[in-house]
């Protein structure tokens, strides 16, 4: 329905003809997985590493950096052989029907969460030095364990940071068109 000049019919085209909205659901996905797991890891890490005052932190730290920096494809190098001959690695452990990660969903998540995990930790380890030691502290004096005080405490205060910390590793996950595009077939 053209209204002055204008029509959607492209759109319909690509969105519905042609199923695009199967790869962005996928899309969706990956990038939720990849979020759903790096927050948490990446949430204890970066208040361990902040509360910590050992030079293992501190080098920990850099080799996450070291790590963050290497180009994705480097990366990758490593991954796919592991991937691709999974079915041959998983066969001793779970019989003739083991299956292959390769083009599956759940290799992406891996992959980006292993390479989005030290942005996600070194982020959150701001956030976290950002917070007074007297609030554990205080939390420990009236019975808390440290779980708990990280629990109750620590993460009412920390909200913004994940929430801001989480909406850059959804931007990174979902913009990484190289490990989606080695690790998944085209019907994916």
């Amino acid at each position: 329905n053209p209204i002055i000049g204008l029509t959607t019919e492209h759109y319909e085209s690509i969105w519905v003809d042609r199923a695009f909205y199967r790869n962005f659901i996928n899309s969706l996905i990956v990038t939720a997985g990849t979020v759903t797991i790096s927050l948490p890891v990446g949430t204890l890490a970066g208040y361990g590493l902040a509360r910590s005052g050992s030079g293992i932190a501190f080098w920990l730290l850099i080799a996450a950096l070291v790590f963050r920096a290497l180009p994705h494809s480097v990366l990758l190098a490593g991954y796919l052989p592991v991937f691709v001959n999974s079915a041959e690695i998983l066969r001793p452990i779970l019989g003739e029907n083991a299956p292959t990660l390769y083009g599956q969903p759940l290799a992406v998540i891996a992959v980006l969460v292993s390479i989005n995990q030290p942005f996600t930790i070194w982020m959150l380890r701001s956030f976290f030095q950002n917070i007074p030691n007297e609030l554990d502290e205080a939390a420990r004096v009236d019975g808390c364990t440290h779980f708990q005080a990280f629990r109750w405490v620590i993460m009412p205060v920390m909200w913004p940071g994940v929430i801001t910390t989480g909406l850059f590793s959804f931007l990174l996950a979902y913009n990484d068109f190289l490990i989606t595009s080695l690790l998944l077939d085209a019907t994916n």
